[in-house]
């Protein structure tokens, strides 16, 4: 098996979540009618979401090493 040197689906994925999450904690500065506290916590699961899949996603990876595929 021939290591992969970059992979763009793990790597779109990875942007879009630290955009989002940057953008999350700067709109409050434009919406202050917004508790801050949705932001975070919106800015916290999508992090969450794309850390479970990109894990999820490198599983997989190496259980295909393990068996040469």
């Amino acid at each position: 098996m021939k290591p992969v040197i970059f992979d763009s689906k793990k790597a779109t994925v990875a942007v879009i979540a630290a955009l989002t999450t940057f953008l999350l904690n700067v709109l409050p500065i434009f919406l202050p009618n917004v508790p801050v506290e949705i932001w975070q916590q919106t800015a916290d699961l999508i992090m969450k979401i794309a850390i479970a899949y990109l894990s999820v996603q490198g599983t997989v990876d190496v259980v295909k090493a393990f068996r040469g595929q």
